[in-house]
């Protein structure tokens, strides 16, 4: 009876890392892109349009950079580099919904579907831009 336990308690065990791994949702997928909006003189700076993407899987949605009180707010930070100055803030272009979250308690912002996060970047030299997007997405049941 003990190797019939032992036996089962193994295989569940062999068995628990496909379960968790089956529970990792990626609901929002990213893409990362640049357009150039003025052209410039030789020795000036070039201003670009650095666009964050991110397309939702329907019924989950991402909350906004300006959230409200309780979820995790999108929030985009890039590295500072010397060859390169942020102009105005991270600007969202999306269908923004906001209502009432009863979880939360709180009127929420927040996308479906899809949003767009734009930075205007003025570059100085040709240099490479890093940064990272924390945020939070959610559907009706987590």
């Amino acid at each position: 009876m003990k190797s019939k336990i032992s036996i089962s308690l193994v295989v569940a065990l062999a068995l628990l890392p496909l379960s968790i791994c089956a529970q990792i949702l990626d609901p929002v997928k990213w893409n990362f892109s640049s357009e150039q909006v003025t052209q410039s003189e030789a020795n000036e700076a070039k201003t670009y349009l650095i666009q964050l993407s991110a397309t939702i899987d329907n019924g989950w949605h991402i909350y906004a950079q300006e959230a409200g009180d309780g979820p995790i707010p999108t929030t985009i930070s890039f590295e500072d580099n010397d060859q390169i100055k942020l102009i105005g803030p991270v600007e969202e272009k999306g269908n923004r919904i906001q209502e009432y979250d009863q979880v939360f308690d709180s009127e929420l912002a927040f996308f479906e579907n899809e949003v767009t996060f734009v930075q205007k970047v003025a570059v100085l030299k040709s240099t490479v831009l890093k940064g990272s997007i924390e945020f939070m997405v959610c559907d009706d049941e987590q």
